[in-house]
């Protein structure tokens, strides 16, 4: 119980801090709301699932709005979970799949980019401080090419770099990536994330 009052203690001052269980860590489902919350709570402005469902657009995860996705989702699991009848088709579990990898990745990226504004001092002020948003998160690719993998800054035309290698050199481009705090994303043929990296953290 300490514990948790320094933490909330610590949103009056610097070094802010962290609930140990603001993250939902005790609950066998996360609802959209509780996200939502989440994400809130460490300063992103305006309609979360909205800035979420950006970033999975320019990511190459589509545009359908994430919030319905995950409530589909959610409705989904709880079903599947107290009926043994249910039903769920392919497409469903691949939606599911998406929607999912598309919120992972969009809640890691902003939730990581204010980790580090905290950490750096800038405590959060509901009331008046500056929100996070999405075109606030800046990203680099690591596609498919013939010759192993195209390094690319979002929206460049020019590769930053060919890793002619099965893997790419994650060292030479993590590097590059951290002077603009982007975050590194690997893709397939598809044009879908398969991993990424935030470089927010020393």
């Amino acid at each position: 119980m300490q514990d948790e009052a320094d933490a909330i203690a610590s949103t009056a001052r610097n070094p802010y801090g962290f609930s140990g269980v603001m993250f939902g860590y005790d609950r066998s489902n996360l609802s959209p709301a509780n996200l939502k919350d989440f994400l809130e709570v460490v300063g992103v402005g305006g309609d979360p699932w909205r800035h979420l469902t950006m970033i999975a657009s320019r990511v190459g995860l589509g545009g359908l709005p994430l919030k319905d996705g995950a409530t589909n989702g959610y409705q989904l699991r709880n079903s599947c979970a107290h009926d043994a009848g249910s039903q769920v088709t392919p497409q469903q579990i691949e939606d599911f799949l998406r929607d999912s990898l598309a919120t992972a990745l969009g809640f890691d990226a902003l939730v990581s980019r204010a980790g580090r504004l905290l950490h750096e001092g800038n405590v959060i002020d509901l009331g008046r401080a500056r929100k996070l948003l999405d075109t606030d998160i800046k990203f680099r690719f690591l596609d498919p090419h013939p010759k192993g993998w195209r390094e690319v800054k979002e929206g460049g035309v020019h590769a930053a770099a060919i890793h002619r290698a099965s893997e790419p050199d994650m060292a030479a481009c993590l590097a590059r990536a951290r002077a603009n705090y982007e975050v590194v994303v690997r893709r397939d043929a598809r044009s879908w994330p398969t991993d990424w990296t935030t470089t927010e953290c020393p």
